[in-house]
């Protein structure tokens, strides 16, 4: 007998909010799985510097470049991995990037990767890259109303980033997240001109 499935909201209104030293962060945390993951959104004044609590934490910088722990210059608009700490290079501007980690393992990363938003092809997802040891993350851009079908099986967890989607009924905007679980083939629809979503996805056994 197959599990019923189930859908849970989670409303961007609703993130829990932390202002310290120049450091905002808005954020959810959702189980998912045997995991609790953290997506936040960070607002970083000049010149401060956050610290990723480990290296299998993904970032995705969308204003102002930022400069990692090794002083490599981190693009606006780059989906990544591997990186301890990302910097507000700038002298008056505030950046601002998304984070993404679980709270309950914190494991050594065995795929760096590294996306450039600009190049990655409308209307798709990127390859699938490791997020924790049985937990995969992809980003998709979407710049016009597009529908498709994802084929998942088990747990889904969406995050939308910019633009407005509809998934398995549920209208999601911007710092939205849905999970998703005993789900087979996700139906997915960007409703706006501009959209980002990033999905984790977990298969179960």
């Amino acid at each position: 007998m197959l599990d019923e499935k189930s859908s849970f909201i989670f409303l961007a209104h609703n993130r829990t909010e932390s202002l310290n030293d120049g450091v905002l962060i808005k954020k959810h945390s959702i189980v998912f799985g045997l995991e609790e993951i953290e997506l936040e959104e960070v607002f970083l004044e000049p010149p401060k510097t956050l610290f990723f609590k480990n290296k299998s934490t993904v970032s995705l910088t969308y204003i102002g470049d930022t400069v990692d722990e090794n002083e490599n210059l981190v693009k606006e608009n780059t989906f990544l991995n591997g990186v301890s700490s990302l910097l507000n290079p700038y002298l008056t501007e505030c950046v601002a990037f998304f984070s993404f980690f679980s709270l309950h393992q914190n494991i050594e990363i065995q795929q760096s990767f590294c996306v450039n938003i600009d190049k990655l092809e409308e209307n798709s997802f990127s390859e699938p890259s490791e997020f924790t040891k049985n937990c995969k993350i992809r980003i998709g851009k979407f710049l016009g109303k597009t529908e498709m079908i994802l084929n998942e099986k088990g747990s889904f967890l969406a995050f939308i980033i910019e633009g407005a989607f509809e998934i398995e009924g549920c209208l999601l905007e911007k710092g939205d997240a849905l999970r998703l679980e005993n789900f087979e083939d996700v139906a997915l629809e960007s409703l706006s001109g501009n959209g980002l979503v990033v999905v984790f996805s977990k298969l179960e056994n």
